[in-house]
């Protein structure tokens, strides 16, 4: 069993845009045709965030995973996998290997663990501009 690493990275220089995924290569025997590669995604990661938080604050951090996840994808074989996920066309997705996906996931929960939440004491209680809708 083989796992594949991906980033798609659309990030710029006022935000970071990063989705990443890893999929796990499995055998499987079909009744009709014999056997063959099934894939199924263990994890994907949604990051999104300004490049400067300390004048910016905006992030976003989505994570989806598990061993028995049934999110699925339709190749059968690696080469249809590879292929479809690295259509720069349609996905713009990197492949990538472990030591540099995991080090990515680990940049992303620090960040997330030095920003949890909004900190709502720098809110300001009076606003300081005016709102004006044309009708």
């Amino acid at each position: 069993m083989n796992i594949f690493y991906f980033i798609q990275d659309e990030s710029d220089d006022r935000f970071h845009n990063i989705k990443m995924e890893s999929w796990i290569e499995v055998e499987v025997v079909y009744n009709s045709t014999g056997s063959g590669k099934s894939y199924k995604r263990l994890e994907e990661i949604n990051f999104h965030a300004a490049t400067d938080l300390k004048s910016f604050e905006c992030a976003s951090l989505k994570i989806s995973f598990g061993k028995d996840d049934c999110m699925g994808h339709h190749a059968k074989n690696r080469k249809d996998f590879l292929k479809a996920k690295l259509d720069e066309s349609f996905r713009n997705y990197t492949q990538v290997d472990r030591e540099r996906y995991e080090a990515l996931r680990s940049k992303f929960f620090r960040i997330h663990d030095e920003q949890r939440c909004i900190n709502f004491d720098t809110i300001p209680k009076k606003q300081e501009y005016n709102i004006r809708v044309l009708s």
